[in-house]
């Protein structure tokens, strides 16, 4: 530990080197009660899957363990940083710092909500039970809704979108919510992989009779090969995903979705000229069901 002079000349007192020792002992235990709380969290997801063994086998409760921990952990680590930093230093800094310190906080726990609500969605979908709506919609102002509430990361990643149209325009039986759940986590996984000034088209097309495709296209650095079917498993680990911050889990959740609550399909594929398509395939022959229709 590094001591400063007290502008006299004269070594530090004994109270002062009595408070920074204090303040280490604090920080120490600080560190102390981060490192037991994620050693509780990794104890708690594997007692949770335990507890359901037709869903997942022994390999994916390990990789569950070594992927999601870790996600977990992090923001977890920001919210917790963050706040013994605010209650450690309240009367000594300006309330600017705090707000940053708050703002950070906020951050955090946002992250850390959307991995837990990715990791319940995905244990209800696997588990068949997730509910779905299925009334008739417009998948224009679901692509108008989608695109509007993520049009800051789009300026914030510098990649411009376009929505276009082909064949005839027709409503379309699906669950909004989670057709919006669908291609949120979609643009979010074709943005983190989007070239800076590039473009992101979505296309819709009505021209098949059996069914309506919505065509997503960047112009990102693409598939690695043979893994076009891999990204869509939860808790893969695939090259795409080195030194990104995600836990894998959107584009399974998108292929549960589409699959399970509407008999649909979704794939990826390699763009000839660069970057990657996604193509989901949405069936025109769905009936109109409510949640009552559906077995708890």
């Amino acid at each position: 530990m590094v001591s400063r002079s007290n502008g006299s000349g004269h070594e530090p007192s004994q109270d002062s080197e009595q408070d920074a020792s204090e303040t280490g002992e604090k920080e120490n235990d600080s560190l102390s009660m981060d490192l037991e709380l994620a050693g509780n969290i990794d104890v708690r997801l594997a007692d949770i899957y335990a507890e359901a063994p037709p869903l997942l086998d022994a390999r994916m409760i390990t990789d569950l363990i070594a992927n999601v921990s870790h996600e977990l952990r992090t923001p977890l680590h920001g919210i917790l940083s963050f706040a013994h930093f605010g209650s450690r230093n309240v009367d000594n800094v300006s309330k600017e710092k705090l707000r940053k310190y708050f703002e950070e906080i906020a951050g955090s726990g946002e992250t850390l909500l959307s991995i837990i609500n990715d990791l319940l969605d995905l244990s209800k979908l696997q588990a068949g039970k997730m509910q779905f709506m299925l009334k008739p919609n417009s998948l224009e102002d679901m692509l108008q809704r989608v695109t509007s509430e993520l049009s800051l990361l789009f300026v914030e990643h510098q990649v411009s979108v376009s929505v276009s149209c082909v064949g005839e325009v027709k409503a379309v039986v699906f669950d909004i919510s989670r057709m919006l759940q669908l291609m949120r986590n979609l643009l979010a996984n074709v943005l983190r992989y989007s070239s800076v000034n590039g473009h992101i088209e979505i296309r819709l097309d009505y021209s098949c009779h059996e069914a309506v495709y919505i065509h997503v296209l960047d112009e990102g650095c693409g598939i690695p090969e043979g893994e076009e079917e891999a990204i869509f498993e939860p808790f893969v680990q695939s090259k795409l995903r080195l030194g990104v911050s995600s836990t894998g889990l959107g584009l399974p959740i998108c292929r549960q979705i589409i699959e399970q609550g509407h008999q649909g399909k979704i794939r990826a594929v390699n763009r000839t000229r660069g970057g990657a398509e996604f193509i989901v395939m949405l069936p025109t022959n769905l009936k109109v069901t409510l949640p009552d229709d559906q077995p708890d």
